[in-house]
């Protein structure tokens, strides 16, 4: 066992330690990333909601200005995997399969980009701009599972358009499953159908490398079986409206950062503007250029111009298809360089012979991910590498005053904080605001900004009958501060170094 163990090791090559050190890198990274103040805690109650209830709410009572309104819990299944490994695990068990999801969705798009080049080398590089790309989409919610079964789909159509197989017939089930995580499912059915397209073209006009009539009506039937197994949800067919709601909701689109689009302004969103313009340029002086691969290209650089949440996608696809097209540069003095760079790196014809090297490297990488797990990090005894498992701007202390003083009575709060806010507190409290904002009325919206900005707050807090305000201690809400500071039916009662809690003291009429 000794020496099979060793020559195992033997077989380990320089590109597959490029992979390995990539995937690590993302794993690493994600999971020292915090549990966010957004879109995830309202996600943890729900799931406990469901679990200790047995059925799935159908109206809101998370919060006291929507109480009662239609409400669509359409991520339920990711919502009870949520709370289901919170009580198995705790905070560090949720971060690492939020962690571990992420980088195994990656781990798909590298095998991928290595199986449709020779250059294991490449394929770990253009990986590597994906992750980049993805960094600021690497906080726990359930679209990490809609990652996944992204980057399933795309592999499963991907590797038919060269090999047709019966794989395929596994994106139904797996459609029947992503339906009820996150609403993302409809990108899966768009990626068939961009695929059944763009061939249906190819075999029209263009009869080399054009799937057969056959392979196209196969794609179109299992397109059609799509779209019945989306209808295995609690909703039926009204989980699409739901989609479209959210989709199109404007006080999202005015109130939510993702659904901005992206700008040349700011320096967080240059990595993406730089991949388009790198593939863009790939296309150009490409020696072979796919029709599918452009249109895919095209499509999901559009969506993430329409807003920084459609970058993730873009990030999925473009792996395999930058490899593709720098492989056939059409530039003699970089593709000779490229050519000799990719044949240094190839796994294929050589491995490498030294075992124990190997074996060190892997015990590093084990090492260093051991460190950086959740389990581990917070504990370091060095500061620059410890991290909190919950995000430091959430007023976890004050949650905590307000549940042990057993306060009751409207909480006006900003709508980072009413998140947490329905983890800790409910059914005690209710959100005034959260990250539901499609939940919320546009003027409902604009009365919040107007409370949080100092502007006839006094008013409009009466109109939702508040009795308390809880505001963190940074400068956003000087203005709101600043008049709770000086109006003389209001107190502050708690105070520390991330928020502070006011009270009504009496009534206005007063």
């Amino acid at each position: 066992m000794k020496y099979a163990f060793a020559r195992s090791l033997g077989r380990i090559s320089p590109a597959h330690l490029w992979a390995l050190v990539v995937l690590m890198a993302m794993l690493w990274m994600a999971m020292g990333t915090p549990l966010p103040p957004l879109d995830f805690w309202w996600h943890l109650k729900a799931g406990e909601v469901i679990w200790t209830t047995g059925s799935i709410p159908r109206v809101d009572t998370f919060s006291f200005t929507a109480w009662g309104q239609n409400f669509v819990y359409q991520n339920w299944l990711s919502e009870i995997i949520f709370y289901l490994t919170y009580l198995i695990g705790g905070f560090p068990l949720l971060i690492f399969l939020h962690a571990a999801t992420i980088a195994l969705s990656f781990g798909v798009v590298l095998w991928l980009s290595w199986l449709v080049t020779d250059s294991p080398r490449m394929a770990a590089l253009c990986t590597l701009a994906g992750e980049v790309l993805s960094i600021r989409f690497t906080n726990a919610r359930p679209q990490v599972f809609s990652m996944l079964f992204f980057a399933i789909f795309y592999f499963v159509l991907q590797r038919y358009r060269r090999c047709p197989g019966r794989a395929t017939w596994l994106l139904v089930p797996l459609m029947g499953l992503w339906v009820n995580v996150h609403g993302a499912f409809v990108l899966g059915m768009g990626l068939v159908a961009l695929f059944t397209g763009t061939k249906l073209v190819k075999a029209l006009f263009a009869k080399q490398g054009a799937l057969s009539h056959r392979q196209i009506v196969h794609l179109s039937l299992i397109f059609l079986l799509l779209i019945l197994a989306s209808l295995l949800n609690p909703e039926g067919w009204r989980v699409y409206t739901y989609v479209w709601d959210v989709q199109t909701d404007p006080a999202s689109q005015k109130l939510v950062t993702e659904w901005q689009p992206p700008s040349v302004r700011n320096p967080g969103d240059m990595p993406f503007f730089a991949a388009i313009f790198l593939g863009f340029l790939t296309f150009i002086y490409s020696a072979k250029r796919d029709l599918t691969n452009l249109v895919l290209f095209c499509v999901f650089a559009a969506l993430g111009l329409a807003s920084l949440r459609g970058i993730i996608w873009f990030a999925l696809i473009l792996p395999p298809i930058l490899t593709v097209q720098l492989k056939e540069l059409d530039l003699v003095p970089i593709r000779r360089a490229l050519g000799r760079w990719r044949a240094h790196g190839n796994s294929m014809p050589r491995a490498s012979a030294h075992p124990v090297l190997n074996l060190m490297l892997i015990v590093l990488l084990a090492g260093i991910t051991l460190l950086l797990s959740p389990w581990v990090r917070p504990v370091l005894p060095f500061p620059r590498l410890r991290s909190e498992l919950v995000d430091p701007r959430i007023p976890r202390e004050v949650m905590e005053f307000i549940a042990r003083e057993g306060i009751q009575g409207h909480i006006f709060h900003p709508q980072e904080v009413g998140d947490y806010l329905i983890w800790q507190l409910y059914p005690q409290q209710h959100s005034f605001v959260d990250g539901r904002v499609h939940l919320y009325s546009e003027e409902f919206c604009g009365d919040y900004l107007r409370i949080l900005n100092g502007c006839g707050w006094e008013e409009l807090l009466a109109k939702y009958d508040v009795e308390w305000v809880l505001l963190p201690q940074d400068e956003g809400n000087r203005l709101l501060r600043q008049g709770l500071e000086e109006a003389r039916d209001w107190e502050w009662i708690y105070k520390d170094n991330r928020a502070i809690l006011y009270r009504r003291t009496s009534s206005s009429e007063d």
